[in-house]
């Protein structure tokens, strides 16, 4: 039994262009049909999108530790237009967007401060 739960996992895995997975049935209807197919395309859209703001949030946090400023300032600015992008379409929750630009801003300013000192 625990060999078929372990091949329903591997083939959800698998199947990387469907995000739903194994359904338990098929619409019958054409405009269920339709639904599920969007409802599909949006998700996969969704969660690309996603990742994209989370690989940018990490490449311009590993550029300030690099203490590559000019690198890290250019990734923020694309960070906060996709991050509004996210916050606009539902992706991510507006308090998230907000934390995460308020934390890279804040890991940007603090060099700064420690030079003019």
């Amino acid at each position: 039994m625990s060999v078929l739960i372990w091949i329903r996992v591997i083939l959800t895995f698998i199947d990387s262009s469907r995000i739903i997975g194994l359904r338990k049935s098929m619409p019958n209807k054409p405009s269920a049909k339709k639904a599920l197919r969007q409802t599909e395309k949006r998700a996969e859209k969704n969660l690309r999108m996603k990742k994209h703001v989370k690989t940018l949030f990490k490449h311009a946090m590993e550029a300030i530790k690099a203490s590559d400023m000019p690198k890290a300032k250019e990734l923020s600015v694309t960070f906060q237009k996709i991050a509004d992008k996210a916050v606009k379409t539902n992706v991510i929750s507006t308090n998230m967007g907000r934390r995460k630009k308020s934390t890279l801003m804040k890991a940007i300013s603090m060099p700064s401060k420690k030079e003019a000192v």
